[in-house]
């Protein structure tokens, strides 16, 4: 296939302009550092070329700290996609443009918006790609195909499926092996104080994270829902940075002050939930306004948001440090065997937060969610914890609908209110 024509400019300088008019909105509030550090990244996502800078396209759970420090310009092709989606950029045609390549709706959204993007050429051009079988197996597909369309190299970070000393052997290496890749391909040598820097940044953020899981265990719970990918979104993108830690610095301030006040997400508050995956992006605002409405909050999402008290990080053992982070990240927890790292947390938040029930969301083109149903829902009936299982797309719009979702959520309160 030939070289794509770099015509993306156009669709990120309009992510920028979404992202400077937040920044904006949201002054003097935790937020306007979470659109900055967005901001930030998009103009020098788009800016790249005309910079001289090199364009890293990689998928989710990369360790985006490495990037930084061998001065590269990352390119999270999953968020990349997603947000252009979420703030309305032709998610539409970008869906048909993966259909017309091929690919069903049975595949996982985000990676069809991707094909969509690549195919449109409203993904900037990289220089290279890092893709993993990190969780989702259609990240390697989804960077087998950028190399292809961008006729640029590749490399394959292989995680060993299950956890162990020979594993951790094997991720140190690929580790290595990755940072040689790039260090070849792109000519920049890895500052090793830069990274040991950005792991002692990335050291901050978790633990500010981890306070903000401890304040939404007040009753009423501060934090709205749908601010849990944001969590998602600054660890992705944004790890290391200290703007991403300005925010949750702000953000941790903010929700203290709020439970020192008695203040809530919703109040009075009447049920409080669980959430084990991400609602879909377009219905976020909705599905907050619909808890608000009942005096429902989702105070947790354990396998997404969630560290573990035991992680700290060293920054004078930057590459330990990241095999550790990507083993305790916890989606990581849904890769290799479903055992204590998922079932066990699932357990503690119960008690830990006080659930009245658990709501899951299942993305259908993902096929890590959907079979873990049964075994959550076991551990769930144990501690006397009902379940919605709702099926729906994070992305594509004409699956479920507000309507739908309104509907399903209403009749799952009232069986919680008459428990």
């Amino acid at each position: 296939m030939g070289t794509a024509i770099d015509t993306s400019t156009g669709k990120i300088s309009q992510l920028i302009r979404y992202m400077k008019f937040l920044t904006t909105f949201y002054r003097n509030q935790p937020h306007a550092h979470y659109f900055r550090m967005l901001q930030d990244y998009f103009i020098a996502l788009r800016d790249a070329r005309a910079n001289g800078g090199f364009v890293v396209a990689h998928t989710i759970f990369f360790p985006v700290e490495i990037f930084d420090a061998l001065d590269l310009v990352p390119m999270h092709l999953e968020f990349t996609g997603s947000l252009m989606s979420f703030f309305g950029i032709e998610c539409g045609d970008l869906l048909a443009g993966a259909a017309e390549m091929g690919l069903p709706p049975e595949v996982c959204s985000a990676h069809r918006v991707i094909a969509g993007a690549l195919k449109a050429s409203a993904m900037p051009q990289a220089n290279a790609v890092v893709c993993s079988n990190l969780v989702c197996d259609n990240a390697m597909k989804s960077g087998e195909l950028t190399m292809a369309l961008h006729s640029c190299p590749g490399f394959v970070f292989d995680y060993p499926f299950n956890q162990g000393e020979a594993a951790d052997r094997a991720i140190m290496q690929e580790l290595k092996d990755v940072i040689a890749f790039l260090e070849n391909v792109s000519g920049h040598k890895m500052d090793w104080h830069r990274l040991s820097a950005n792991i002692a940044e990335t050291n901050r953020q978790i633990g500010l994270v981890r306070e903000v899981n401890n304040l939404c265990k007040a009753v009423p719970s501060p934090l709205p829902p749908q601010d849990f990918l944001k969590f998602l979104v600054v660890d992705y993108m944004g790890a290391g940075k200290p703007e991403t830690t300005l925010y949750l610095q702000s953000l941790r301030d903010d929700l203290a002050a709020k439970v020192a006040a008695g203040k809530g997400f919703v109040n009075p508050e009447r049920l409080r939930l669980m959430a084990t995956m991400l609602s879909p992006w377009y219905l976020q605002g909705t599905i907050d306004a619909i808890l608000s409405e009942h005096g429902a909050a989702i105070v947790c999402n354990p396998n997404l948001c969630d560290w573990r008290q035991s992680l700290q990080l060293d920054p004078a053992r930057p590459l330990e440090s990241i095999a550790m982070k990507l083993a305790a990240c916890s989606p990581m927890r849904m890769f290799g065997p479903l055992d204590e790292r998922a079932l066990g947390p699932l357990r503690d938040c119960v008690r830990e937060y006080r659930i009245n029930g658990a709501i899951n969301f299942n993305h259908l083109g993902c096929r890590q969610i959907g079979p873990t149903f049964k075994i959550y829902k076991d551990i769930l009936d144990e501690l006397d914890v009902p379940i919605l299982y709702m099926d729906c797309d994070l992305i594509d719009p004409t699956v479920t609908s507000a309507d739908e979702v309104r509907q399903k959520l209403e009749q799952f309160f009232e069986l919680l209110e008459d428990r």
